[in-house]
C-alpha cells in the first residue's frame, strides 16, 4: 500500500447461508520518514589528475526512517554554486532498479487451439507455484515476492505491471526491494498449452545499489538440488580450482559453510538453507561471499560461479541435478570523479542525500584542486654557441597544470637508444566457457536443406540440416574456419519439445507411463519421446498409458531403468537436432551467434533458433595497483584500459610521459608501457593484486625491453622556474646532438620539447687557409695555391671565396667584382687548392693583392691576404 493514504474497506461474513450485510469503514496508512540528514566526511581531490578531481563521502548518520535511493553531487569554482556558472556541474547517482521482462507467446488464437495451462518462475533456487498463462500483475507480483523474499523492511521486493502481447503477455518486473544487479528469472512454461507456447525472460535495465564511494555489493549465489524423486547421497563443489569435501544433500547452512570456507580461495561467507520441494528433499543454498582469501579489503567484487564438479554420488542417478545461480552480481568500491575541470582552480562540492520525502540539508562544502605535471616548454631553440657547446633557449610551458613551475630539466645526447619498455600482465586460471545452442525443430518430420551461422560479422560455408557436430565435415569444422571464431568444441543432440500439459509416473522396471494430468492427443506411435532423462518410443499410446518401446524398434517394449518418478514432464523429439557450441579459445561473454536458412530449405514450419546455454563469465574481476620509487596509483580495473592506464602512471610525481598500448591475453590483459621522457634503464614497476579476484589470480610487471643510455647522454637541472636559457658546455666539436628541455612541479615531470634544429652540432667558424702562395704565371694569369683550414670548426667546407685587388684594402670589390667563388664536396678528400686569376696584359706591371676565405654551412673563415 502507499503511505500516507486512506484506504475504504468494505467486511461481510459468512456462513452455511452466504455472506451477510456489509459493513463499511476507511482506514489511512501511517506517514513514516522524515528528510535525511546530512552527508558526512565529504572531501574533493583526495585523488587528482590535471583534470579530474575525486568526491568522496558517507551516509549521513539519520536516513529519515526511509532508505535514501539517490545522493546528488554538486561542484563549481565558485563556494556559492551559481548554476549559471561555466564550471557549475551536478549529478544524481541514483539507485537503479532491475528490470526484467516474462513474454509470453502462443502461435495462433483461441481459434486454433484453446489457450490455457501454467508457468512456474525460478529465482535463487526456489519454484514459484504454477501460474496461469494469464496470471494478473498481482499474482505474478505476489509469486515472485515469494521467491526473493523481503531484502528491505517496508519496501515491497518487486512490482509487476502486464500488458496483451500478440496473443500472449508481457510482465515488467521492477525489483524495488531487492538491489543491485539482480540475477535472471527463469520461466517453464511446459504445463501451458495452446499452438505453440513460449515463455522467455529478459533483462530490460540492469540494477545497480552502490550510490556512494566504497560502497559495494557483495556477491550471492544460490546452489541448489533438485529430482523428480527423492533425493539422496552427496556431491562436490569447485571454486576457483579449489574443490570441497562431499556436500549431503541435506547438508546445514553451518556445515556447508564450513565447506566452503575450507577452500583456499575463500575466507568468510554467510550461508542460508531453504527446501524448496519437501517431497524430494530439494534443498537450495543462498551462499553470500563476504570476502575471499587474498583480498585485503572486504567485499568479493564479481566474482566467478561456483561450479558442480561430481554428482556421482547422488541418487537418483537419472534425474537428480544441481545447479548454481547468481542471485546478486557483485561490485567492487564505487568511486565518484568530477572530470573536465581546470587545473589549477580551485573547485568547491557538496553532496545532499535523498530519500522517499525528498533531499535532506546540504553537506558542508569541501575544496580541491586538480593539479598535474606541467606541460612541455611551447618552443625550444638550440645554436651553436662554440665549436664545444649549445646555447639551448626556450619559451615557457603552455600550462602550468595548477603548480608552478620548479624548474627545468635540460638533456642532450649524440644517438637515440633504446626506450625502457614494461610489461604489465594480469592473468587467472580459465573461468567459465559461453555456450550457445543452435536448434532445429518443426511440426513434423521432413526437414532438409542448408543452413549457416554466423559470428562476429562472419559467415559460415553451408551447413547441412544434420550435420554431424565433429569431424573434417561438420559445425566444427565449419566454424573454425571462421576467423572471429578461434577453437570450440561441438555437441549434437535430437531436439526436444515438451508436451505441453501432460505429466506421468513412471515406475521402475515397468514398461508404461500412466497419465496423471494432460492430453496425449499428440503422441502417435514411433514417436521417440523422452521422460526423466531416459529415451523411448511409443509403442502404444491411450488417454490414460503410453505403453514404452525402445528407440532402435518401437514394437519392442522397454523398462524403466531408473527410480520410480511421480508428476514427470513428457519431451518428445522435434524433428530437428541441436548443436550446442562451447567457445572454448574466448574470454567471458561472447556475442550472439545468429542461424540463417539458406539454399533449399525445407520442412513443415520449420523453426532455426539460436539461445545461450550458459553466459561466459571472465575469470578475472577486482582490482590491482601499480607502484614505483614509493608512489602507488589508486585501484585500477582488471580491464583497465589504455588510457586510465596511461592517465594513472602519469598522475604519480615518480614518473613522466608514458605511452600504453593494451592487448587481450589468454584470460586477461598486457598493458605495454614505453617510457618516454625517462631515458636509460628504469626500475620496475610493482604490482600489487591482493584486490584481484579469479581463479590465481595474478598481476605482474616484467621489462619487455630495458632502456640503454643514449650515447654522449648528459643533463643539467635548472631549479629555477623562471628560466629560459641554459649553455651545455664541454661537448665534441662536430659531434651532432639531440636537445630536450621539459619542466617539473609538485606534481612531476611533464614531457620533453625537443630544441631545434634537430640534430645539431657545436661549431665555430674554420681557421684560415694555410700554405697559400700568390705567384704569376703569365703575362695574364696570377696563380692562388692554398692549403685547407687546419680546423674546420666542426663542420665541412663546402667552398672558398678568392677576392684580389690592386688595393691591399681591397676597397675596389664593390665595383671591380674582383672575386670568385669555388664550390667543394663536402666529402672531398682533397686538402690542397689552387685557382688562376686572369688580368690584363697591359696592368700587367701592376702589383695585385689577393685573399682566400674557407666557408662553411655556418660562418667563414678569417681572410689571408697576399
Amino acid at each position: 500500500l502507499a503511505e500516507n493514504t486512506k484506504y475504504y474497506v468494505r467486511l461481510s461474513a459468512m456462513n452455511d447461508l452466504g455472506f451477510g450485510g456489509v459493513s463499511t469503514f476507511d482506514v489511512s496508512t501511517a506517514d513514516v520518514g522524515v528528510l535525511p540528514g546530512v552527508p558526512t566526511a565529504v572531501t574533493l581531490g583526495g585523488y587528482y589528475t590535471d583534470d579530474s578531481l575525486r568526491v568522496q563521502w558517507q551516509p549521513p548518520f539519520e536516513d529519515g526512517g526511509a532508505t535514501i535511493t539517490q545522493y546528488r553531487v554538486e561542484w563549481d569554482s565558485s563556494p556559492s554554486f551559481v548554476d549559471s556558472s561555466a564550471d557549475y556541474g551536478e549529478e544524481q547517482v541514483s539507485l537503479v532498479y532491475e528490470v526484467q521482462s516474462i513474454l509470453t507467446y502462443f502461435r495462433s488464437g483461441d481459434d486454433v487451439q484453446q489457450r490455457s495451462g501454467t508457468f512456474t518462475l525460478t529465482w535463487g533456487g526456489a519454484v514459484s507455484p504454477p501460474l496461469q498463462y494469464d496470471s494478473s500483475a498481482d499474482e505474478v507480483e505476489v509469486a515472485i515476492a515469494g521467491l526473493t523474499g523481503v531484502w528491505d523492511v517496508g519496501v515491497n521486493p518487486v512490482r509487476v505491471s502486464r500488458q496483451p502481447v500478440a496473443r500472449g503477455y508481457r510482465w515488467m518486473v521492477t525489483f524495488a526491494g531487492v538491489y543491485g544487479d539482480v540475477g535472471m528469472l527463469e520461466a517453464d512454461g511446459t504445463m501451458m498449452v495452446g499452438d505453440n507456447p513460449l515463455i522467455s525472460t529478459e533483462e530490460v535495465v540492469k540494477g545497480s545499489a552502490d550510490i556512494y564511494p566504497g560502497q559495494f555489493t557483495y556477491e550471492v549465489q544460490t546452489i541448489a538440488t533438485s529430482a523428480l524423486s527423492t533425493l539422496g547421497g552427496e556431491f562436490k563443489l569447485t571454486f576457483e580450482n579449489k574443490q570441497t569435501s562431499w556436500i549431503p544433500v541435506d547438508c546445514s547452512a553451518l556445515l556447508f559453510k564450513e565447506k566452503l570456507q575450507a577452500l583456499d580461495t575463500i575466507h568468510t561467507v554467510t550461508v542460508s538453507k531453504d527446501v524448496v520441494d519437501y517431497d524430494t528433499n530439494s534443498i537450495a543454498w543462498t551462499v553470500t561471499f563476504t570476502h575471499e582469501v587474498h583480498e585485503m579489503a572486504q567485499g568479493a567484487d564479481n566474482i566467478g560461479l561456483i561450479t558442480v564438479s561430481d554428482v556421482s554420488r547422488l541418487t537418483p542417478a537419472t534425474t537428480a541435478e544441481v545447479s548454481v545461480t547468481e542471485n546478486i552480481a557483485g561490485t567492487g568500491p564505487m568511486t565518484f570523479d568530477i572530470t573536465g575541470v581546470t587545473a589549477g582552480t580551485p573547485m568547491f562540492a557538496r553532496v545532499s542525500a535523498y530519500n522517499n520525502r525528498g533531499y535532506g540539508p546540504l553537506s558542508a562544502t569541501a575544496k580541491g584542486t586538480a593539479r598535474g605535471a606541467p606541460e612541455p616548454p611551447s618552443t625550444v631553440s638550440v645554436a651553436a654557441a662554440s665549436g664545444t657547446s649549445l646555447q639551448v633557449v626556450w619559451d615557457p610551458v603552455t600550462s602550468a597544470n595548477g603548480a608552478a613551475v620548479d624548474g627545468y630539466d635540460v638533456e642532450w645526447y649524440s644517438e637515440e637508444a633504446d626506450s625502457e619498455i614494461q610489461i604489465i600482465t594480469t592473468s587467472a586460471n580459465d573461468g567459465l566457457t559461453e555456450i550457445q545452442r543452435v536448434t532445429i525443430t518443426a511440426d513434423e518430420e521432413g526437414v532438409g536443406g542448408f543452413f549457416t551461422m554466423s559470428f562476429d560479422g562472419e559467415t559460415t560455408e553451408l551447413i547441412n540440416w544434420d550435420e554431424e557436430a565433429e569431424g573434417d565435415e561438420s559445425v566444427k569444422s565449419k566454424l573454425e574456419k571462421l576467423s572471429t571464431i578461434g577453437t570450440v568444441g561441438v555437441t549434437r543432440a535430437y531436439s526436444q519439445k515438451v508436451v505441453n500439459g501432460l505429466k506421468v509416473n513412471i515406475v521402475s522396471t515397468e514398461s508404461k507411463a500412466t497419465v496423471v494430468q494432460g492430453s496425449t492427443d499428440s503422441l502417435e506411435l514411433d514417436d521417440m519421446i523422452w521422460i526423466g532423462n531416459e529415451a523411448f518410443a511409443v509403442k502404444s499410446v491411450t488417454a490414460g498409458e503410453i505403453q514404452l518401446g525402445t528407440t532402435a524398434d518401437y514394437t519392442v517394449s522397454a523398462t524403466v531403468t531408473g527410480e520410480d518418478i511421480y508428476g514427470a514432464k513428457v519431451y518428445k523429439w522435434a524433428n530437428g537436432y541441436t548443436w550446442d557450441i562451447d567457445y572454448s579459445s574466448h574470454v567471458g561473454g561472447q556475442p550472439q551467434l545468429t542461424a540463417s536458412p539458406a539454399d533449399n530449405w525445407v520442412g513443415t514450419n520449420p523453426t532455426l533458433d539460436t539461445s545461450t546455454v550458459r553466459e561466459g563469465l571472465a575469470p578475472l574481476s577486482g582490482t590491482f595497483r601499480l607502484s614505483f620509487d614509493g608512489q602507488s596509483t589508486p585501484p585500477l580495473a582488471a580491464s583497465t584500459s589504455a588510457s586510465a592506464m596511461e592517465s594513472a602512471l602519469e598522475a604519480l610525481t615518480t614518473i613522466g610521459d608514458v605511452d600504453v598500448e593494451r592487448t587481450v591475453n589468454n584470460n586477461g590483459h598486457n598493458w605495454r608501457v614505453t617510457f618516454l621522457s625517462q631515458l636509460g634503464n628504469v626500475a620496475l614497476m610493482q604490482a600489487e593484486d591482493s584486490q584481484l579476484a579469479g581463479p590465481s589470480a595474478k598481476a605482474r610487471v616484467t621489462t619487455g625491453q630495458q632502456g640503454v643510455e643514449p650515447a654522449d647522454y648528459g643533463y643539467a637541472t635548472i631549479a629555477d622556474g623562471d628560466a629560459s636559457s641554459y649553455a651545455i658546455t664541454g661537448l665534441t666539436m662536430g659531434q651532432t646532438y639531440m636537445v630536450h628541455v621539459r619542466a617539473y612541479n609538485t606534481e612531476g615531470y611533464g614531457a620533453f620539447a625537443l630544441g631545434q634544429p634537430a640534430p645539431i652540432a657545436p661549431v665555430e667558424a674554420p681557421s684560415v687557409a694555410t700554405n697559400v702562395e700568390f705567384f704569376p704565371i703569365s703575362l695574364t694569369a696570377l696563380k692562388l695555391v692554398w692549403d685547407a683550414p687546419a680546423s674546420n670548426g666542426g663542420s665541412a667546407v663546402v667552398k672558398y671565396l678568392i677576392q684580389w685587388d690592386i688595393d691591399s684594402s681591397f676597397s675596389n670589390l664593390a665595383t671591380s667584382g674582383y672575386e670568385h667563388e669555388m664550390a667543394v664536396s663536402p666529402t672531398s678528400t682533397t686538402t690542397t687548392f689552387c685557382y688562376n686569376i686572369p688580368i690584363s696584359k697591359a696592368s700587367a706591371a701592376i702589383p695585385r693583392f689577393a685573399r682566400v676565405l674557407a666557408w662553411v654551412w655556418h660562418d667563414r673563415a678569417s681572410i689571408i691576404e697576399l
